[in-house]
């Protein structure tokens, strides 16, 4: 029998809900982000860069050889989206 954390006993919130709400305000600053870059009519993906560049070298909130080992892996899955896109954007196919 597993007894409770003083934590635990006083905030009983699973672990699966945080995650399941931070999935949600994720998508949720997403799709508000994407209605403001479409009515002021800039790229969405110079803000993005920026606050990459502001999270990562400016503040140091992550340390750059900890997501070595996750490179390779967003690495590829920023050529597909980024090829899939480019890709349902064209008009001129037949």
């Amino acid at each position: 029998m597993r007894f409770l954390s003083k934590t635990e006993a006083r905030y009983p919130v699973k672990a699966s809900f945080v995650y399941f709400f931070i999935a949600g305000i994720i998508i949720l600053i997403g799709f508000l982000g994407s209605l403001l870059f479409e009515r002021l009519k800039i790229p969405d993906v110079l803000v993005l860069l920026g606050i990459g560049v502001l999270l990562g070298p400016v503040l140091n909130l992550f340390d750059p050889k900890s997501l070595m080992k996750f490179a390779e892996y967003f690495g590829s899955l920023a050529l597909m989206i980024t090829l899939f896109e480019g890709g349902m954007d064209r008009t001129d196919l037949p």
